[in-house]
């Protein structure tokens, strides 16, 4: 059961410090536990106390076998503390992958919203870092989130604006 608390497909990285803040409870044990098991592996090339799923496919059992809902709480939960820590180049990114999977598991139209919300910051976020490419995947993803016409605009005219940027003429002529 606590091999489930791990909420993302994509981590790859275990620590104690952040599974502690998400689980609600000291994550030492768990990891420990899992260390015996052999489902997880210690990181040597990082520092102390930070692991990774021993294979793919055991992480990715652990992620579909919780329930949707709680899937869906967890990336929510991931997000919120993204949001809330330190600062890095690709965390606008990441806050909208979790906001994203939370609003494709879950419903309503305030998950949608947020999700829509977050990519578009995400996009103007990877263009400001110089990420042109990414950027403009970004927003072509956000006009994809959407099925109202008139939220889909804005990212198609940033998606155009990006690819435009993107062009090198020197290339084209050759």
């Amino acid at each position: 059961r606590d091999l489930h608390s791990f909420p993302t497909r994509r981590s790859s990285d275990l620590s104690d410090a952040p599974l502690t803040a998400l689980l609600g409870h000291p994550a030492n044990d768990v990891l420990e536990s899992l260390r015996h098991k052999a489902l997880i592996v210690e990181r040597t090339a990082a520092a102390s106390g930070h692991y990774a799923f021993r294979h793919q496919l055991i992480r990715e059992v652990a992620y579909t076998s919780l329930p949707r809902a709680e899937r869906t709480a967890l990336h929510e939960q991931v997000a919120e503390r993204l949001r809330y820590g330190r600062s890095f180049g690709e965390r606008a990114e990441l806050i909208a992958y979790h906001l994203t999977q939370a609003s494709e598991l879950g419903s309503g139209d305030a998950r949608a919203t947020t999700a829509y919300a977050a990519i578009v910051e995400a996009a103007e976020a990877a263009g400001r870092r110089g990420a042109v490419a990414r950027s403009q995947e970004l927003f072509e993803q956000a006009a994809r989130l959407t099925s109202d016409p008139s939220l889909q605009v804005e990212p198609l005219i940033s998606t155009a604006q990006t690819a435009l940027r993107r062009f090198r003429a020197d290339l084209a002529v050759r």
